[in-house]
């Protein structure tokens, strides 16, 4: 979802040892799949390969927006 633009920890972690701050990017996920009513999905962490049909039509029309992090 993120496809180089990962979220990172603040602070020294994020900006210099580049950590990646995974429960933000899990909450952002989520709640990006709720906004498309994909709320079936039970483990963000799944593969698209693994998503029904309907799951995977709802994650490919997000994939052509841009994501938008001021919301």
């Amino acid at each position: 979802m993120f496809m180089g633009r990962e979220l990172r920890k603040p602070g020294i972690m994020g900006q210099l040892f580049r950590q990646l701050d995974r429960p933000a990017m899990e909450k952002f996920a989520r709640e990006k799949l709720n906004e498309l009513g994909l709320m079936t999905i039970q483990n963000i962490n799944q593969a698209v390969e693994t998503l029904s049909g309907g799951q995977r039509q709802g994650w490919r029309w997000r994939g052509r927006r841009p994501l938008d992090r001021r919301s």
